[in-house]
């Protein structure tokens, strides 16, 4: 930053002030009430998928404290905070939340759970003022990822940047819910600072302390409590401590208001790694072209390097996962899996399905093969995909652009089908009337006088 440049932070939270609902165009207005509706459905279906997780949610309701905020899948109120919490850990289990490919990040993981606490809280925030904070979030944290990823020496798998950038942009949808100024709102940039944390080492829920820490940095500013006011850009900002001071400012804060990042955030038609889905894609484009059975699949060979490689290693477990969390991250069995269903949905990688005596038979012919071709700085894509039959015919495919990505979106009908899928994992069972009522109200989200009863459909 130049000596007479003003701090991101400060632009952050003069942006936020100022942005109306009608200050944004009605695509990205759109893309935002598919993040939303994507956001809340994937954290119901998480409602039901992992022990450790339930065992989260009972931990949180058993702490007590005021019933403002619900519990997606479960129903049950808790403090805002915490409902933040739960509901961002719940929406990382399937690994099936929105990202922003170019940008390494998952934007809406932490900025819808944090902001629909709020909205709960407070009552009476409609549905364009959910709208308006999450594309004002959303945008924020893609732009934060943006300044990493297209510095010179690109992304590193170090940090992990959904939490440590996800923060921010939570605290600001926070803010903005709350009617917050410009020096609120750098308030809450500031104290947001010093919930910023998480790295890609192992599992984990970083993005839930994420979402927590920007309900309480908000709330803490709206009482008068002051934070950092060069929390992003100043001598121990965010960006000098955690990053050395490499950063693409221009990524980061050109342009506010004008030019919308969110318009740039990817949603995942399948669970699993983001970066797996162009190979799932190829797959499944395979075997539905050429009409191809799994029974006369000799050998699949992928073509891996870099950040995906490690999807393959060790590759017996890689082909044998024996969890849910393992499955997500194993690239030849979910290959086996497209090549066998024919689909990727919920109900076959939890644990029960994870048996199936064909999909393994079919994992076992799946061979990683490095190539340096697919290592491109660690990208999303490209990604090829062969499969050679039982009678010496082969076929193969390469995929340049994840289908979800806004160059490449899911269809419609292809939503329908994630919205239903997800809905149908609820620990508490949703009828379908009610979900399609809940899609119903996603879509038409800006005529909504009140989010909370929205919200509360979910839980």
């Amino acid at each position: 930053m130049a000596e007479n440049e003003i701090e991101a932070a400060q632009l952050f939270a003069q942006y936020a002030a100022n942005l109306k609902y009608e200050d944004i165009p009605a695509d990205i207005r759109e893309g935002t009430k598919r993040n939303i509706l994507d956001t809340l459905a994937v954290t119901v279906a998480g409602s039901s998928q992992n022990n450790q997780y339930r065992a989260l949610v009972e931990l949180i309701k058993d702490s007590g404290g005021k019933e403002e905020s619900t519990i997606l899948g479960f129903g049950y109120r808790v403090p805002s905070w915490m409902a933040a919490f739960a509901n961002a850990a719940l929406n990382r289990v399937l690994h099936y939340d929105d990202t922003y490919d170019e940008a390494v990040t998952h934007p809406s993981c932490t900025t819808v759970p944090a902001a629909c606490a709020i909205a709960e809280r407070k009552k009476k925030v409609s549905g364009k003022d959910l709208i308006t904070a999450i594309t004002l979030s959303n945008d924020i944290t893609s732009r934060m990822g943006l300044s990493i990823c297209e510095r010179p020496q690109g992304w590193k798998p170090d940090w992990y940047q959904t939490p440590v950038h996800g923060v921010f942009g939570a605290a600001v949808a926070c803010g903005k819910l709350l009617e917050f100024d410009a020096v609120k709102m750098q308030n809450a940039l500031g104290i947001a600072l010093h919930h910023s944390a998480g790295t890609l080492e192992g599992p984990g829920i970083p993005s839930a302390f994420a979402a927590k820490g920007a309900v309480l940095s908000a709330l803490m500013a709206d009482q008068g409590i002051t934070g950092a006011k060069s929390s992003l850009e100043g001598a121990a900002g965010m960006y000098n401590v955690y990053y050395g001071g490499d950063y693409n400012r221009d990524r980061l804060v050109a342009d506010l208001g004008s030019r919308f990042e969110s318009a740039g955030i990817s949603l995942k038609p399948w669970p699993g790694l983001r970066y797996f889905h162009p190979y799932i894609d190829a797959t499944l484009q395979l075997v539905r072209e050429h009409d191809i059975i799994a029974q006369n699949i000799k050998r699949i060979t992928i073509f891996v390097a870099g950040y995906v490689q490690g999807g393959c290693e060790p590759l017996e477990a890689r082909r044998k996962p024996t969890t849910l969390y393992e499955a997500n991250i194993s690239l030849p069995y979910l290959v086996a899996l497209a090549a066998t269903k024919r689909r990727v949905l919920i109900k076959d990688i939890i644990s029960e399905a994870l048996n199936d005596t064909l999909v393994l038979q079919i994992a076992q012919r799946v061979f990683p093969e490095v190539d340096e071709r697919f290592s491109i700085a660690n990208k999303i894509g490209p990604a090829l995909v062969a499969i050679e039959l039982t009678n010496r015919q082969s076929y193969s495919k390469q995929m340049e652009i994840a289908y979800g990505h806004p160059r490449n979106p899911m269809t419609e009908e292809d939503f329908l089908i994630k919205l239903r899928d997800c809905a149908s994992q609820s620990v508490k069972p949703l009828s379908d009337e009610n979900v399609e009522r809940i899609i119903d109200m996603g879509r038409h989200l800006e005529e909504i006088d009140d989010v909370t009863q929205f919200i509360r459909f979910l839980g």
